[in-house]
């Protein structure tokens, strides 16, 4: 398993979160991407409600027309349980640092959970910086 110092941290594993909050940022520093989607984090009642087998994960509120989410897929009421290979236990605030973490051009794959079954997608963020701030600031309704 590889571990990596980065300053005065100490990152084990690859984790591609981690690893962008911690690694210097090329001179775009200030291209950004949006979601284009509001989230929360999942609670245990949600999870009850929806059939999930624990609370984990994000709610997926209202979807922008047009957005990075909407193409991918994303509807209102979907529940993200993982980016990548790795489950989301950190709720709407480790959803939007991943989201912070791409830039113009990147990918990201999902896991939801959408009626009692589990899809795989694919957000493509556009390679045209965008002005609004990324990840899905507030929960829906």
């Amino acid at each position: 398993m590889p571990a990596l110092v980065v300053d005065d941290r100490m990152i084990v594993g690859f984790d591609p979160v981690q690893l962008a909050r911690f690694l210097p940022r090329p001179e775009d520093e200030n291209a950004g991407v949006a979601f284009g989607a509001a989230v929360r984090t999942v609670s245990v009642d949600i999870a009850r409600e929806r059939g999930l087998a624990a609370a984990f994960g994000v709610e997926v509120g209202p979807v922008h027309d047009t957005s990075p989410a909407d193409v991918a897929g994303i509807r209102s009421g979907d529940l993200i349980t993982a980016i990548g290979g790795y489950t989301l236990t950190g709720g709407a605030d480790q959803f939007r640092t991943a989201v912070r973490a791409r830039r113009p051009g990147d990918t990201m794959i999902l896991t939801v959970f959408r009626e009692g079954t589990f899809l795989v997608m694919t957000v493509e963020f556009p390679r045209d910086p965008v002005d609004a701030p990324a990840g899905g600031e507030q929960g829906p309704g």
